[in-house]
């Protein structure tokens, strides 16, 4: 018996361990799948703004970070941008970048156009009819001055969020494609190519009127993946019921004819006229399978919003519509690479469930499983709101996760919104999202800090969520309270507008988040490392170490610099021959460290021209004496000799130029030469990082000179008795040719009494004033705001103010300069302005320089309102 058993045992051993290997094989086999990917429903609160179902808000760039974009709420004229600066799948409180950028006019609906490198289109047809583009680097986080695409883009009145009016994507040939809802009620479709150098949309074709019948809005435009035909879709209101029709162009350019997609009336809400409420959600999949969700108009039951679906194959003979057994509002299409079909929106109205998110997902068979609860709303805030796919058909980075956005109205108010990220469990297998994309018809330019691609996607940091039984989310976030949380970045303004007469409360920014950065840093060599004399004058000597070497090593030019005094920056452009030296990298000097300074380095060109540039940073102290600037190092190429002649510019704490003789260096490639150079040795520095950069539109423009200056009529006087009595004073810009334009204000007891703006002479005065307390605030844009406090009375009838100064170097307008002023400049560092933003040009010299630079580093640091007693 016992020898029966162990036999059997040991067959079901054999078994086992059989099975056990094939179980292995079997998960071998298996395509591989990002870890970081698995999990179960993910959302959480992001930050102020809307969505809507037809544009695509939510990008995930080709370095493996996520971008989201709308407008803040509904009447608000700005937009918001927030992005992860984490690579991998985010999880609550991963949006640390963020940003809002002021328009002039309330936007309607937002589109984010990805080009699949450096920049997203974010385009914005607005209340005004007019359509832009705002280019938005996602290197530098900037955004470069807005390009108009149409004055006749359609607007509506009254209420808005939801009217979809807008659509652009990107294909694989580089160019932009953008469809929009005009005036009168066409749609419209153009393509652009988009030059970055010169910041302008060239359009590749006449302008294309898609529909044949007008009445037509919503328009929804969708490139396929398989073949790049280009697909539009739209609601025609040109019959009654309402239908969603289609057109579709071939990559020959050639139009087909119109196809109904719909089967059933399509809902419409008409607003003054004008259909206001909904448009097609529409992805093509990478087997150019077409799909389309959309809602139904009152069916049988009485109920409105019966969500439909609909789809095209390539073989197929026309659409074929399905009714699903679910009704929300702005239903969302969305796919991954599995050829998972998913349609996301908010309950039924009609069940009371339209305050929360639900999904319904496409079985197999084509049927279609019950709606399940993706996101509950808590307390009177609502998700009855539209959603927005990441979708594309260049740039679809990380197809296996749906990932989107959503929002709250905040106690159920539409003019207080709250955006979410939302991502559903992943499904097939993860693409690199570094692949390669297809070069552009316009070349973009590098930026100063590109990102290095790598050959594999950068690995998840987050922490994957474990799998649940149920659909509910597991690792919600507590939603935002009902007022929105401030950013760090307030809205631009070019006047100061005190709401008292007392002094206004200094702006607090947050202090962005100090991450150590590894680089490789040359510890700098000493002064004595040269056998040349030290010179007795002011004297920039550029220093070569060694400066006779073999070919394929490393050299060191070192900027070094005698007998300067009150040194605050210094810019420095040197030029070699291409063919035997290559730049690689910079590196800390003894007077410019990460530590006191800011540096500025483009980067080598092909050209042998290098240009880098540094300040110190308050509280670093002016430099006196000698040291070493900073350290370029080059690799040798080929045999040869060549000059490293370099234009030094050094400057004070004013952007005022120092005198300076430049003594040039030089190198002697020998190929006999084989002892490789001293190396110098890297070490890894801390710098201060950026959270986020800025470069918001350019403020209005300063006030050009006039033989009078602006003055308010005060408003009629009131019982107290005259004094006669005056302010005056003068004020400058801190560096600028003239002193035209900053606005001097006056307010009593709270109230305006008067205000002026400065000729270029700078002076002001206010005369025939009565007794009392006084605030004089002194602004203009880009500077910190100055406050005075002045009693006159009987004894003291006169004040005053003397000459004083305006500290530069405020970009953003939050009153506060640091280090997302410092990048503002540096990522426009030698550019004119314009086409650069004019808020980088601080000077108003019409150029984005190191005097620029050192007026940022003279007053890092600094907060206004300045408030000052005579």
């Amino acid at each position: 018996m016992i020898t029966l058993s162990l036999a059997r045992l040991k067959n079901y051993s054999v078994r086992f361990a059989a099975f056990i290997l094939l179980g292995l094989m079997v998960v071998i086999l298996l395509p591989s799948r990002d870890v970081n990917a698995q999990g179960t429903n993910v959302f959480f609160p992001v930050g102020p703004g809307y969505s809507d179902v037809v544009p695509h808000q939510i990008v995930r760039t080709n370095d493996d970070r996520v971008y989201m974009i709308g407008g803040t709420a509904q009447y608000q004229t700005l937009l918001a941008v927030y992005w992860t600066q984490v690579a991998g799948l985010p999880a609550a409180n991963a949006f640390t970048g963020k940003v809002q950028i002021q328009l002039s006019v309330e936007p309607l609906s937002v589109e984010a156009a990805y080009d699949g490198v450096d920049i997203i289109h974010i385009l914005v047809n607005t209340r005004t009819s007019a359509l832009y583009d705002y280019p938005f680097n996602i290197r530098t986080n900037t955004v470069k001055p807005r390009i108009q695409i149409s004055a006749n883009s359609a607007t509506v009145s009254g209420d808005y969020v939801g009217t979809s009016g807008l659509s652009g994507m990107f294909d694989k040939t580089g160019l932009l494609n953008i469809v929009y809802w005009q005036t009168g009620n066409h749609v419209i479709y153009q393509p652009f190519t988009y030059n970055a150098t010169s910041n302008t949309l060239q359009p590749t074709s006449a302008v294309v009127t898609v529909d044949k019948s007008g009445k037509a809005n919503h328009p929804s435009l969708a490139i396929s993946p398989l073949d790049g035909s280009l697909t539009i879709a739209w609601v025609s209101e040109f019959t009654s019921p309402a239908k969603i029709l289609a057109r579709t162009r071939t990559t020959a350019g050639v139009w087909g004819n119109e196809e109904v997609v719909s089967s059933a009336s399509v809902w419409t809400s008409i607003n003054f006229g004008l259909n206001v409420d909904q448009g097609p959600s529409f992805v093509i999949d990478a087997a150019g399978t077409k799909h389309i969700a959309y809602i139904q108009n009152y069916d049988t039951t009485n109920q409105y919003g019966r969500v439909h679906y609909v789809r095209r194959s390539t073989t197929d003979a026309a659409w074929v519509d399905t009714t699903l057994n679910t009704y929300s509002h702005d239903p969302m299409m969305a796919i991954n690479s599995a050829g998972e079909v998913y349609i996301i929106g908010h309950g039924a109205e009609s069940a009371g469930l339209n305050a929360d998110m639900y999904v319904s997902k496409r079985n197999a068979d084509g049927t279609w499983g019950a709606a399940q609860l993706f996101a509950k709303h808590t307390g009177t805030d609502s998700f009855d709101a539209s959603p927005s796919v990441k979708w594309s058909a260049v740039g679809w980075n990380r197809p296996d996760s749906v990932e989107f956005v959503f929002f709250s109205a905040v106690g159920g108010n539409y003019g207080n919104t709250y955006m979410y990220y939302g991502r559903l469990p992943s499904g097939g297998v993860v693409a690199p999202t570094n692949t390669p994309i297809p070069p552009t018809k316009t070349p973009v330019p590098p930026t100063n800090t590109p990102v290095p691609p790598t050959k594999t996607p950068a690995p998840p940091t987050n922490t994957p969520l474990p799998p649940t039984k149920t659909s509910t989310p597991t690792n919600t976030s507590v939603p935002p309270s009902k007022t929105p949380l401030p950013t760090t970045t307030p809205s631009p303004t070019n006047t100061l507008v005190p709401a008292s007469g007392t002094p206004l409360p200094t702006n607090t920014l947050v202090p962005p988040t100090k991450t150590v950065v590894p680089t490789n840093t040359l510890v700098p060599p000493t002064l004595t490392s040269t056998a040349q004399p030290q010179p007795t004058v002011p004297t920039g000597r550029v220093d070569v170490s060694p400066n006779k070497v073999g070919v394929g090593n490393v050299i060191s030019a070192t900027i070094n610099l005698f007998n300067v005094t009150t040194l605050y920056g210094v810019q420095v452009d040197c030029t070699v021959d291409p063919a035997l030296l290559a730049g690689t990298t910079h590196a800390n000097g003894a007077i410019f460290t990460d530590s006191n300074g800011f540096f500025v380095d483009p980067g080598p060109g092909q050209n042998g021209h290098w240009l880098v540039a540094a300040t110190r940073l308050q509280p670093a102290p002016a430099f006196d004496g000698n040291g070493s600037a900073f350290i370029l190092q080059y690799k040798t190429l080929a045999a040869g000799t060549t000059p490293i002649n370099c234009s030094i510019l050094a400057v004070d704490n004013k952007g005022v130029a120092l005198p300076l003789q430049v003594t040039n260096g030089s190198v002697t490639i020998d190929p006999a030469v084989v002892t490789q150079p001293t190396a110098v040795v890297p070490t890894a520095t801390s710098m201060v990082a950026p959270t986020f950069t800025l470069t918001p539109e350019p403020p209005t423009a300063t006030p050009s000179p006039t033989t009078t200056a602006v003055v308010v009529e005060p408003p009629t006087p009131t019982s107290a008795a005259p004094l006669a009595g005056s302010i005056q004073g003068v004020i400058a810009y801190q560096k600028a040719p003239d002193n035209v334009g900053i606005n001097i204000q006056l307010n009593k007891d709270g109230a305006l009494v008067t205000q002026m703006v400065t000729l270029a002479d700078g002076k002001y005065a206010f005369s025939d004033l009565a007794a009392g307390d006084y605030t004089v605030f002194i602004s203009a844009p880009l500077h910190l705001t100055e406050v005075y406090q002045i009693t006159l009375s009987d004894t003291a009838p006169t004040a005053d103010l003397g000459s004083q100064v305006l500290r530069a170097g405020d970009t953003d307008g939050n009153q506060t300069i640091d280090l997302v002023d410092a990048t503002t400049v540096s990522a426009n560092f030698t550019q004119n302005a314009p086409p650069a933003p004019t808020n980088a040009d601080l000077n108003r010299d019409g150029k984005v320089d190191i005097v620029d630079l050192v007026l940022i580093g003279g007053n890092f640091g600094m907060k206004g309102p300045i408030i000052s007693k005579p």
